[in-house]
């Protein structure tokens, strides 16, 4: 579309036509392509979840060529799905599970992480919904294993989907997320066309967020849990496990959606518990986009919130600051990076206000610092430096 067009000045041809960058960047070559990207985002560090597979992804270390700091997202179903693969390859098929066996072995591989591991991601909101039972019982989950098992015999494919065992391994992986310290991103809201949107709703988690063994979990609502922004806005604002990213949000959505995403984020999420992400994957053109429009955007609802009096100029700044680098380094220590303080306003968004442009330039002299990506950014006055972001692997 035409939003997708005026972004070929990656290519040299700002304005241009979609179509026209299309064969631009043929011609350009991929590792081109991907250098210009990156070299226009101006990301500090990428946290790449690994675990969406497919073909000729570019693997988590060839992206330190365009980053220099890359870190890992541990996807939960992957392990599990790769674990029980493991056990029937090597058996031919036949492989036999108890629960106990299969609950000492996710425990062992989650607990004994690689050291760019610095949190787990969880995809059971396509599998079997958000309204996990943190209660769920062995029965109910070894029923779950058995089916899964029996399944993979039949197909030759390891899929983890029936709600018993769902629900086990993710009560599993959070309670081993905050025995290590370790935030849990979940994906919330829109998706492809195998996700029940009805189920994906974060107010389903409530059960979870009131379970004591998780009083002390960081779970992450990813993509802004769009259309239930506002939702996930009430969860942040009442549960101090609960933080929302709002990536893929922006680009995906149009102009205004995107504004208004963010916007309904900012009704109730307290401004240290927001993110900023691309998640991007497959094509660096998406690292590229999100970066553009995570800017421009914040910086718009950040200036419109300094104009309707929630926010002073320095609030302002300070809250571009934390939603872009400050909240993800203290969310994900690992990283091994200095936390910055905490900045934490409530934005009570009203109008919106016409906002003069030079305000969400990607410029190093932009006066409100914005980014997209799974990362964020820092921020000042003065200067813009490189976001920490979170995405897929990607291909050229």
């Amino acid at each position: 579309g035409g939003r997708g067009g005026r972004d070929a000045e990656l290519f040299g041809e700002r304005g241009a036509p979609l179509e026209g960058s299309g064969a631009r960047r043929w011609e350009l070559g991929a590792d081109e392509v991907a250098r210009r990207c990156f070299s226009k985002c101006g990301i500090e560090a990428l946290l790449i979840d690994d675990g969406l597979r497919a073909p000729g992804l570019v693997p988590l270390e060839g992206h330190r060529q365009y980053v220099n700091r890359v870190h890992r997202i541990l996807r939960v179903e992957t392990v599990v799905e790769d674990l029980l693969r493991s056990r029937l390859t090597a058996t031919q098929g036949t492989a036999t599970w108890t629960l106990d066996t299969f609950e000492a072995a996710l425990t062992a591989v989650l607990s004994d992480l690689p050291p760019e591991v610095v949190g787990f991601k969880s995809a059971c909101c396509y599998r079997s919904g958000l309204g996990i039972d943190p209660m769920v019982s062995r029965g109910a989950a070894a029923d779950g294993l058995a089916h899964t098992l029996q399944s993979a015999q039949q197909s030759g494919r390891v899929r983890l989907e029936h709600k018993g065992i769902v629900d086990f391994c993710m009560v599993l992986a959070l309670q081993v997320a905050v025995r290590l310290g370790l935030p849990m991103q979940l994906h919330t809201g829109f998706g492809d066309n195998d996700l029940d949107l009805r189920l994906a709703n974060p107010l389903h988690l409530r059960p979870l967020l009131q379970d004591p063994r998780f009083a002390d979990a960081k779970i992450v609502l990813l993509h802004g849990a769009y259309p239930f922004a506002r939702e996930a806005g009430f969860l942040a604002s009442n549960f101090a496990q609960v933080h929302l990213d709002f990536g893929l949000a922006i680009p995906l959505l149009s102009v205004r959606g995107m504004h208004d995403t963010l916007q309904q984020c900012l009704h109730l999420c307290p401004t240290d518990k927001l993110l900023f992400s691309t998640d991007a994957h497959f094509f660096p053109e998406g690292f590229y986009s999100a970066c553009k429009w995570g800017r421009q955007v914040l910086g718009e609802q950040l200036c419109n919130a300094h104009a309707d009096g929630d926010l002073t100029e320095a609030e302002a700044i300070s809250v571009a600051q934390a939603v872009l680098k400050g909240n993800a380094l203290r969310l994900y220590p690992r990283m091994g990076t200095p936390q910055v303080p905490p900045t934490t306003y409530l934005i009570a968004a009203t109008t919106t206000t016409t906002v003069a442009p030079t305000t969400t330039t990607m410029a190093p002299t932009a006066t409100i610092p914005t980014t997209t990506t799974t990362t964020t950014r820092v921020v000042s006055a003065t200067t813009i430096e490189a976001p920490i972001t979170a995405g897929t692997t990607t291909q050229p």
